[in-house]
């Protein structure tokens, strides 16, 4: 009995002076901030939300980084001062003992406007994945407007550097009307939460303005090279009123109903 208390109190004195720790981790696939050009001036803000009774850390890479209050909602200062890099993997740090934060205690929402649609529209939010939603798989994104009077760019993300084919699909026609191979390059090679690295590699293309034939919608399906574990989406943008669309892959998730 002395022996097995000994043991205890010696692992938890070492669970206590390592104090395990990590961050709740989501991709931000546009950095925050203005953006002028395309017809307007385009405003990214990145929310915060804490629904605990705890304070939470936001990431980031200057000391001292933001504290988000229990039980409060704040816009989160851009985390990386002079990011160049298309996006970053960002979120909340959260230890065993020091700083502990529960799994779904911070939420994030990236809400986009602009100059145009602005009187008239609350913006749009893009998706931040986890990225357990980066997938060694094709990726649809299922439905695509085309008309004369938009602009569609796809943008992909990878946990390493690589590339994917994408191919284009119409939707009526079910036929390929577009295939094309881009690099998907410029992954942290020094990331400071392992395995998910600091900033993801990152490629994009427009897609055509228009195709052969008369489908009036496509999908797009984006296959990685090799073992590359990527995620995307695309935006299509009014090029009147700026106001966009984002399309973005699907999350499912088996569900079992039946062992027969």
């Amino acid at each position: 009995m002395r022996i097995a208390f000994g043991i205890l109190l010696a692992l938890t004195a070492v669970t206590a002076s390592a104090n395990p720790s990590g961050r709740l981790t989501v991709l931000v696939p546009i950095n925050p901030g203005i953006v002028v050009g395309a017809g307007g001036t385009w405003t990214t803000t990145l929310w915060a939300t804490n629904n605990g009774d705890t304070d939470a850390t936001i990431d980031c890479s200057n000391a001292p980084c933001q504290v988000l209050k229990a039980h409060s909602t704040a816009a989160v200062a851009m985390p990386h001062p002079n990011l160049t890099h298309q996006g970053f993997f960002g979120g909340v740090l959260s230890g065993l003992i020091i700083n502990p934060v529960g799994a779904d205690q911070v939420s994030f929402s990236l809400r986009v406007t602009d100059s145009v649609s602005g009187p008239q529209s609350a913006g749009s939010d893009i998706p931040l994945p986890r990225p357990s939603a980066f997938h060694n798989a094709t990726i649809s994104l299922a439905h695509i407007p085309v008309n004369s009077h938009s602009r569609s760019r796809v943008r992909l993300y990878g946990m390493a550097n690589g590339s994917a084919t994408v191919r284009v699909i119409g939707v009526q026609s079910n036929q390929e009307l577009f295939a094309t191979t881009i690099p998907i390059t410029g992954v942290d090679t020094n990331p400071g939460f392992p395995p998910a690295p600091d900033f993801p590699s990152y490629g994009e293309i427009a897609l055509p303005d228009s195709y052969p034939g008369s489908d009036t919608a496509v999908r797009v399906e984006i296959t990685p090279a090799g073992d590359l574990r990527i995620w995307g989406f695309a935006s299509v943008t009014d090029n009147v009123s700026q106001q966009f669309l984002i399309v973005a892959p699907p999350e499912m998730e088996y569900v079992p109903v039946s062992l027969l």
